[in-house]
């Protein structure tokens, strides 16, 4: 069991959003959560302090600098496509999809 104190998130307001859907009130209080991160105050600032939570987490992580060091350093080698009838086969390691 980890000795971490637990994560302090932002309080995130609920609105007072509700639609009939098939006859069925439905409450939406995280609605506002909705809009445009660029263009919405509230939405950014929710983001922006959410986000502040994350990257103060992340920076904990005991290997963060090594995966990050070895995802940078790693490039994407080519990727192999084969059409067999109704079947596409993508990538190294083979993605199988029905198109």
């Amino acid at each position: 069991m980890s000795s971490a104190a637990p994560i302090a998130y932002p309080a995130t307001p609920r609105g007072a959003v509700v639609e009939t859907q098939f006859g069925t009130a439905v409450a939406d209080p995280y609605r506002w959560l909705e809009g445009d991160v660029r263009t919405q105050k509230p939405v950014a600032e929710w983001v922006a302090a959410q986000n502040r939570v994350t990257q103060a987490y992340l920076a904990t992580l005991p290997k963060r600098d090594a995966i990050k060091a070895r995802l940078r350093g790693e490039t994407l080698g080519p990727f192999r496509y084969h059409h067999a009838g109704s079947l596409a086969q993508i990538g190294k390691h083979k993605a199988v999809i029905d198109l």
